[in-house]
């Protein structure tokens, strides 16, 4: 992890890598976590990856039922997709990855993931960006930029809310009211 990834040295406002590692995906997710004092989510990747930790938490939530850890309760995922390349699952383990980047404009809260995905002999140029609104405090935007030199390729997205989110194996969103009434909880 550096600081000034894109900066000169008198600007120290980034934080990123320039080398993308499986081996340290956790590290760069927590350090590079956006929030605005509502919510918060980790900087895990669109795609899914080996071991990553997909997490979004809301100030003032608390899940505290009897036997079970009181902790801030794991929300819905809202920005996983999978993406195919010809039928191809994308995952950065397979093929060639170059130029890549990812840093956290902590000045405007901007986090912006982008690399040359190279597979089959196809190059293909991936651009996430992702923002947290200090203003509005429900505001957050994604935008996804795909693009090639090669005009016979067939991009498929597919994404959607993932509901079965959990930490310490604690599913905090499922069916039904969750709530505690006088220790009790109620349907």
């Amino acid at each position: 992890m550096k600081f000034c990834v894109d900066t000169n040295k008198n600007n120290s406002w980034y934080i990123g890598t320039r080398d993308y590692s499986q081996a340290n995906i956790n590290k760069f997710e927590t350090l590079m976590f956006q929030g605005n004092g509502y919510f918060g989510i980790r900087a895990a990747a669109e795609e899914h990856q080996l071991n990553e930790k997909r997490d979004m938490f809301v100030s003032g939530t608390f899940d505290a039922f009897p036997n079970e850890v009181t902790e801030l309760p794991n929300l819905p995922d809202l920005l996983n997709m999978e993406i195919k390349v010809d039928g191809q699952e994308f995952c950065l383990k397979d093929g060639k990855v170059r130029n890549y980047h990812k840093a956290l404009n902590m000045r405007n809260g901007e986090l912006i993931r982008k690399f040359d995905w190279i597979i089959d002999g196809k190059c293909i140029n991936f651009k996430f960006a992702r923002f947290i609104s200090m203003r509005d405090k429900h505001l957050l935007v994604s935008k996804v930029e795909i693009t090639s030199d090669n005009n016979n390729i067939n991009i498929q997205i597919l994404s959607g809310i993932d509901g079965q989110q959990s930490n310490s194996s604690t599913q905090h969103m499922i069916e039904g009211e969750k709530r505690l009434y006088e220790y009790r909880s109620r349907p």
